[in-house]
């Protein structure tokens, strides 16, 4: 993430380290790589109805290397959603 937005800005970490504490590029990146959440797997399987923790992390580790056609696919669709630089698709 933090390197996606230096090179988005065209800046070095360098730069950005010797930067103000209120430097604008420095507060703008803390504020990218701040925005990225960390959701607990409690919450995944209670919004999703997955049941057990057990069956979260069956279903990950099912997606790091799919076999089945139809995952692979999801695969696909779900990584693109998860690239800031790809454009939602209307």
């Amino acid at each position: 993430m933090l390197a996606r937005g230096l090179a988005r800005l065209k800046v070095t970490l360098d730069e950005v380290k010797a930067a103000r504490q209120n430097s604008s590029l420095k507060q703008g990146l803390a504020w990218l790589v701040k925005s990225k959440p960390v959701i607990g797997n409690d919450w995944i399987c209670r919004e999703l109805e997955m049941g057990s923790r057990t069956n979260l992390s069956r279903a990950a580790r099912i997606y790091r290397a799919p076999k089945d056609r139809d995952r692979k696919r999801i695969k696909r669709i779900l990584q693109l959603c998860a690239d800031p630089y790809v454009p939602e698709k209307k």
